[in-house]
């Protein structure tokens, strides 16, 4: 989100709805400005950040990635 008060938005919003580990990553995007992304979780292998995602999908209708996070 190009706005902060979009990310908690919707940070708030998945709090609501029992997800956890929500996060907001403030990010610099070369030519383009400063980003805030909305983060959820910590899982244990791709497979079951994947399965979340589709879960995330269905549930909410919220599209998602998957990322690595050093």
């Amino acid at each position: 989100y190009r706005e902060i008060e979009q990310a908690s938005e919707l940070a708030g919003k998945l709090t609501s709805y029992g997800y956890s580990s929500i996060r907001i990553v403030k990010t610099e995007i070369a030519g383009r400005g400063t980003y805030f992304r909305v983060r959820m979780g910590s899982y244990r292998d791709r497979e079951q950040a994947e399965e979340a995602k589709k879960q995330i999908a269905v549930d909410r209708a919220l599209d998602a990635l998957v990322v690595l996070e050093d």
